[in-house]
């Protein structure tokens, strides 16, 4: 299953007002992320990826991600089996003039049936 999402951060949303945006996924395991920022967004957009109120990407706390035509992509194994599966993007916008939109791709493979009748994520 591949996921994709354009998030638009309005001009001057800082850190401290960011955008929270849900990103509905389902069950299995993420296998590749992509965050594509824009030639104009020049660094001023930045983002991350939040799961229960915890930082899961980039995996550095409290650090974010930011580009300037600029694609930031990486395979994953990152399993969703508690509900709600849900992510949430934070974005803000230190752009004085410009909204910034971000592309963000999550591809997650779907679990497995096993012959005991379970599943394998």
């Amino acid at each position: 299953m591949l996921y994709y999402f354009e998030v638009e951060t309005p001009a001057n949303t800082g850190q401290g007002e960011s955008k929270r945006t849900a990103l509905p996924l389902n069950r299995g395991t993420i296998t590749k992320v992509g965050f594509l920022f824009p030639t104009g967004c020049a660094g001023l957009l930045r983002a991350r990826i939040r799961r229960f109120g915890r930082q899961v990407f980039p995996t550095s706390t409290g650090e974010s991600f930011a580009g300037n035509g600029t694609l930031i992509e990486w395979m994953e194994n990152y399993v969703l089996n508690e509900e709600p599966y849900s992510m949430e993007l934070e974005t803000w916008n230190d752009d004085d003039t410009f909204s910034h939109t971000l592309y963000v791709s999550i591809e997650i493979m779907r679990p497995f049936a096993t012959a005991e009748g379970g599943l394998l994520i």
